[in-house]
């Protein structure tokens, strides 16, 4: 089996069947009748040469294949419908319509903004900006899926080129009746006597956070960790410690009854635009990458830009060893 033997209006039937839980519904999301529906998931198992659903009666569950599958035929649906907008675009003489890609942190603090930054004549009818981990970012825009990512770093992937990597320091973030709540800069020694709410990943940001306690030979009283900014957060709110988060999700996602302090130790949080690296960028996507620097200026604190590093200076700064300049 080959991409080019894929047929799009069986990865279509596919994965609205895995939307809407069944035959019955996929065939009313994709206006077309049960039986076509059915006839179609056939043709596509008989192509991939496995099964997609086992079948119980009225009752359909994916199989382990159809879960491993689903995210692949969902970007390649995507794709198609995407490129069926350009060309629409294109023969109008209407500005192409765009993909964006960035990781949730900087979706939600920096997008917005620099998006409405684009000047209405060169903003497409249609847009899509796409939430993802930084592994899933780099890889739609590497294959080009989608046109421009943001980034966390580290990030590696065949294809990429970084247009501008930009740093701001974590902050601490607290219940607004912490005792340490009161203290315009939280010291790092003071994490000795409460719970660190921290990353998960040990590779990424929580490395840096490990690094910085190591080297200043302070053990927190206890360690939460999570997967995500966001819960970090909330998991402060809710007292359950002090949380070191990445900025941009800190300012992007204000917090009733959360304060942010800075910490009187620099944690440095890097990120970036890639982009593909044989491509040129569209003037929107050119308008819209100056207009991210410029929100991350006024909104994330400490804020540097620097310019595009050789990968043996990046990773230096990402893993502590000496800091970038700017």
């Amino acid at each position: 089996m080959t991409v080019e033997t894929l047929d799009f209006k069986q990865l279509e039937a596919f994965c609205a069947v895995m939307t809407a839980g069944g035959v019955t519904g996929a065939a009313r999301l994709l206006h077309r009748s049960q039986p076509n529906v059915s006839r179609l998931i056939q043709e596509l198992e008989n192509t991939l040469g496995f099964a997609l659903f086992v079948r119980n009666g009225p009752r359909i569950s994916p199989t382990e294949h159809a879960l491993r599958f689903h995210p692949e035929a969902e970007r390649l649906v995507n794709v198609f419908h995407h490129v069926r907008e350009r060309a629409e675009a294109i023969g109008s003489g209407q500005p192409p319509s765009f993909e964006i890609s960035a990781i949730s942190a900087l979706a939600v603090s920096l997008v917005p903004p620099a998006l409405a930054a684009i000047p209405r004549e060169l903003m497409p009818r249609s847009l899509h900006v796409q939430a993802a981990v930084v592994d899933r970012v780099a890889q739609s825009v590497a294959t080009g899926a989608s046109d421009f990512g943001l980034a966390s770093f580290p990030v590696s992937y065949p294809g990429l080129g970084v247009k501008w990597v930009g740093e701001a320091p974590c902050v601490a973030a607290l219940r607004h009746d912490h005792p340490l709540a009161a203290k315009p800069l939280i010291p790092l020694r003071a994490f000795a006597d409460c719970t660190l709410i921290t990353m998960s990943n040990p590779f990424k940001l929580r490395y840096r956070v490990d690094h910085v306690f190591e080297k200043e030979r302070i053990a927190p009283r206890a360690i939460v960790d999570t997967n995500t900014g966001a819960t970090a957060l909330s998991l402060a709110r809710e007292g359950l410690g002090v949380a070191i988060v990445d900025p941009a999700t800190a300012y992007g996602m204000p917090f009733r009854d959360l304060v942010l302090r800075p910490l009187d130790v620099r944690i440095p949080f890097f990120f970036g635009a890639i982009v593909g690296a044989s491509r040129a960028l569209p003037p929107a996507l050119s308008v819209f990458s100056d207009a991210v620097l410029a929100a991350a200026e006024r909104l994330l604190p400490g804020f540097r830009l620097h310019q595009t590093l050789g990968a043996d200076l990046l990773e230096d700064a990402l893993y502590g060893e000496q800091p970038l300049q700017t």
